[in-house]
């Protein structure tokens, strides 16, 4: 053992208890009588260590009162050798070059301190790493200025750019404190021109001189409020509180990381962690939110989460570029190789065009990138019913799954990428599949070989799933499931946009519907009912017509609001119990036309680009009376004048009208209004192909009717 290793031996002993036996240090050290004996000397006479050995305890004693007295260079244990290690480390790398003169003479002594030791600091320094990411030069006069100045409370001029703004501005500050955050060195200080606490970035600052005037002190807790109450190196009292959701997998690196000291955050049921973050300026916050991509959501402030969805759709503009090709070693001039079109931009949150047109043109856009994928699709999800069902799709390859629905809870796997906020990858189907579902099946007759899906949630709410097939083999390596999330972001906001604004005029028509069933006997059964008997014909006909899952579920949507026209209708005539007069019934009708109007009101005569498929609804509330024969009104269309959609939510109108309880009518039993049907069909007024919907899917029609009955009302 090396003699300054011993003497740091005799401390450890010394202070674990009153005396320590002459053998046992003899044992212990490895050392003989005479060494023990010049050692003791050399601890009182040289370094000035009070031991003495007392004949009393039979062994070597710190004396009463010594105090703490530290054997000069050597009291150092192993985690504290590491900590002087550490701290030589930090003092290396807190700032390049800013404090270099001054720390070198620092360094140098701990490096003899560790050299004294016994301990190779370069070596140790090998084993120890601090790693620096993101810092910025800092000029070596700005920081010594400001750092004086702070220390010494001296007004500082400096000139700082504004790096968002390009702007070089001159200031006057009172410095009131030097903050390190994030591997940069920050300044707080007062602004005398703006009257105000400000942060200044140091490595902004290309030019400062000290002033004689006395800085202004800022109170120490208005300081604190002011410079930690914000997000970040962004100060300032908090304006929002953010609400953030990340997926489970990301859950086990955030939940132990600070965002901010007031921060709150949970566990929710499905292993998602939810962080509450309050902030005055949301720049930095956006940054932090974008570096966890897909796996992160946010929840509200509804501007952040704007902010978030304009900043991914800027990003995905610049990603949509086609990358140029590799140059042609046989050509040496840049001008030879042939330019690229530019893609055009963000074709998911161009207003223009349905969903299903804006995914075929996602499809295109992508296949210039990403030739393998062969069919993109989107399944919507209804937590109501736990019914996961087929969307809208862009199938380059094999046939289109369509008109399919199926519980999402008997998904075991589906159900646990929604619960978990996961991602998967099939990269061999036919070896991956064992489950034996009509999905399942039809993946393996249409030979796709690879696929990727993902989840899709609008705030904390299921939307549902994209799923992405290709005919080749591990077509989706890591690189392309990092681009197809970005897309699949992009296509939840498209989604979540239109659903918005569905969900706008739904609630804007069913204000004035809801006057209207409170005089009408139109309960909210009624209204459940007209949308799924309607889908239900929608289903089954929407094949025979080239239309779309989309198609469906706009039917299912904007049926009960058929006769929102009601509410501009007078009571004695709403209300009458008995056969209407001519007269009554020219005002009745006139519902249709009212209708149109508020409905035209909300969302226009045309096309709103917010809901593109807002012609079906005015088709629905326009057309809901006319027959097949022109008998009825108010325009007095015949056959395919009339659109189908309207065609279909007259069926299922007349049916529940026969079939529901009323306290100015019988109920009609589910074979006598079929009946009524096929001779209302056979006079040529109904679609017949509507009506054998009905008659094909009688159970589901009875199923419903069933779950959604009126109550009893007292005629």
């Amino acid at each position: 053992m090396k003699d300054m290793q011993r003497l740091y031996r005799y401390k450890s002993l010394l202070l674990s208890r009153h005396a320590v036996p002459t053998q046992e240090l003899m044992a212990k050290l490895g050392i003989s009588i005479a060494t023990l004996k010049r050692d003791m000397a050399q601890l009182r006479e040289q370094l000035h260590i009070p031991v003495v050995y007392d004949r009393q305890l039979g062994g070597y004693r710190l004396e009463p009162g010594h105090g703490r007295q530290e054997l000069p260079g050597l009291w150092l244990s192993s985690e504290e050798l590491v900590a002087l290690a550490t701290m030589q480390q930090l003092i290396a790398g807190v700032a390049p070059g800013a404090l270099a003169d001054q720390i070198a003479p620092l360094q140098e002594r701990l490096g003899r301190l560790l050299h004294d030791l016994d301990v190779d600091s370069e070596r140790l320094a090998q084993r120890i790493r601090i790693v620096h990411a993101g810092q910025r030069q800092v000029l070596p006069s700005a920081f010594n200025n400001a750092a004086a100045a702070t220390l010494a409370r001296q007004r500082l001029r400096i000139t700082h750019m504004n790096r968002e703004t390009g702007q070089v501005l001159e200031r006057v500050v009172s410095p009131q404190q030097l903050v390190h955050y994030r591997d940069n060195w920050y300044l707080d200080a007062w602004c005398h021109h703006r009257d105000a606490l400000r942060s200044f970035a140091v490595d902004a600052i290309t030019d400062s001189r000290r002033l004689e005037q006395t800085a202004i002190d800022v109170d120490e807790s208005t300081l604190r409020t002011h410079t930690q109450s914000g997000y970040g190196i962004f100060a300032g009292l908090p304006k929002a509180r953010a609400r953030l959701r990340f997926s489970a997998q990301r859950a086990r690196w955030v939940s132990g990381e600070q965002w901010h000291p007031q921060q709150v955050g949970r566990w929710l049921k499905d292993g998602r962690y939810e962080l509450q973050v309050p902030y005055s300026d949301d720049r930095e916050l956006l940054g932090d939110i974008l570096r966890h991509g897909a796996t992160c959501e946010v929840v509200s402030p509804k501007t952040l989460r704007e902010r978030v969805q304009d900043a991914l759709a800027s990003a995905l503009t610049t990603y949509q570029a086609p990358r140029p090709p590799a140059p042609d070693p046989s050509l040496h001039s840049p001008a030879s190789q042939p330019p690229h079109a530019a893609l055009p931009a963000r074709p998911l949150l161009d207003p223009t065009g349905t969903l299903s047109e804006r995914l075929h043109a996602l499809h295109r856009r992508l296949l210039e990138t990403v030739p393998a994928i062969d069919r993109i699709a989107c399944a919507l999800y209804n937590d109501k019913d736990d019914i996961l069902k087929t969307f809208i799709h862009s199938t380059r390859h094999g046939e289109s799954l369509g008109h399919h629905e199926y519980r999402l809870s008997e998904s075991r796997s589906l159900n646990e990428l929604a619960r978990k906020g996961e991602f998967r990858v099939l990269d061999d189907i036919a070896n991956a599949i064992r489950s034996d579902t009509t999905h399942s099946r039809w993946l393996l007759q249409q030979g796709y070989r690879s696929s990727f899906t993902v989840p899709i949630y609008d705030a904390d709410r299921l939307l549902g799933f994209v799923f992405f097939d290709s005919m080749t083999r591990a077509a989706f390596v890591p690189t392309v499931q990092r681009d197809l999330v970005l897309y699949c972001s992009m296509i939840a906001m498209a989604i979540s946009r239109e659903q918005a604004a569905v969900r706008s005029v739904l609630q804007a028509a069913r204000i004035a519907r809801d006057l209207a069933e409170v005089r009408d006997f139109e309960t909210g059964a009624h209204l459940e009912r007209m949308a799924r008997y309607s889908r239900v014909i929608a289903r089954a006909v929407a094949p025979q017509h080239g239309l779309g899952d989309d198609f469906i579920e706009n039917i299912y949507l904007f049926a009960s609001l058929h006769d929102v026209g009601k509410i501009g209708i007078p009571d004695v005539v709403l209300l009458k119990t008995g056969k209407l007069s001519d007269e009554e019934r020219v005002v009745m009708e006139g519902h249709v036309q009212k209708g149109i109007e508020i409905i035209d009101r909300i969302v226009g005569p045309s096309r709103n680009h917010d809901l593109p498929d807002s012609p079906i609804l005015r088709n629905i509330v326009a057309c809901h009376h006319e027959y097949l024969d022109g008998s009825g009104y108010p325009q007095g269309l015949r056959g395919h004048e009339i659109p189908l959609e309207a065609r279909i939510v007259t069926v299922a109108d007349i049916y529940d009208a026969l079939t529901a309880l009323r306290p100015y009518k019988r109920t009609w039993s589910h074979d006598a209004a079929l009946e009524e049907l096929r001779r209302m069909c056979q006079a040529g007024q109904l679609d017949a192909d509507c009506v054998d919907a009905m008659v094909e899917h009688q159970q589901e029609i009875l199923d419903i009717q069933q779950r959604y009955k009126d109550e009893e009302i007292d005629s």
